[in-house]
């Protein structure tokens, strides 16, 4: 089988740490090529017109040029550009800045590896993913409690929470401290879920939440 081609990506963050972190954990899954990092939105908009990248990733809150304003500038430029703003403002006010500017993505800085690589490879692949943050939370909710009056829902409460924490970015023994089960539980709980969802692994089960909205936008990334 043909290896495909790594998704090339720009990195646009103020914050060197930010940049260094996402650097190293992007090309640790052996599925991306950073081709350009910018420490401003001026920086942004002039490595986006040169080097052209699948996918590019931006904050809000940066010097010269905020990630909003350097958005807007590069989808006038080349409208085909794909940006994902990835930031820890993560009102609905920014929600919708970021979808009138142009940005086919949104989110927060604080999610797991796999939420963010699940995403960046969707959108690469001409997947958008702009659900508010309030929306998300919402259909969130809606399936927890659909599953405790056994509803539509397939899922039981606590595959509902588990769904939840996953999604929200929590590792599978973070989710097993907040629910106050055991690690082997949790992973029970995820093979059900990927087989009552007919999904393949824990991944899958990500981007089968992502394209139903459901990834949580409330807090930041943790890069470790």
């Amino acid at each position: 089988m043909t290896t495909p081609p790594p998704i090339t990506l720009i990195l646009a963050d103020d914050h060197p740490v930010v940049r260094q972190g996402l650097s190293l954990l992007l090309r640790a899954s052996g599925r991306f090529q950073i081709v350009g990092e910018a420490k401003n939105g001026q920086e942004a908009v002039k490595l986006a017109a040169a080097l052209r990248p699948d996918v590019i990733l931006m904050d809000i809150t940066m010097p010269v040029l905020n990630g909003l304003e350097a958005t807007a500038q590069i989808i006038a430029a080349n409208p085909a550009a794909k940006i994902m703003i990835l930031s820890a403002l993560t009102d609905d006010e920014y929600f919708e800045r970021a979808r009138t500017s142009g940005a086919v993505g949104f989110l927060a800085k604080q999610t797991s590896t796999e939420v963010l690589t699940a995403t960046i490879c969707a959108i690469a692949k001409g997947q958008s993913f702009l659900t508010p943050p309030t929306a998300k939370r919402a259909a969130l909710r809606r399936i927890k409690l659909g599953a405790r009056k056994g509803r539509s829902a397939p899922l039981t409460a606590p595959e509902a929470e588990v769904l939840r924490l996953v999604v929200d970015g929590s590792a599978n023994r973070q989710v097993a401290a907040q629910m106050g089960i055991s690690l082997k539980l949790v992973e029970t709980h995820l093979r059900r879920l990927t087989k009552k969802l007919k999904i393949g692994e824990t991944a899958d089960l990500i981007r089968w939440a992502i394209r139903r909205g459901l990834v949580k936008s409330s807090v930041r990334l943790t890069i470790t």
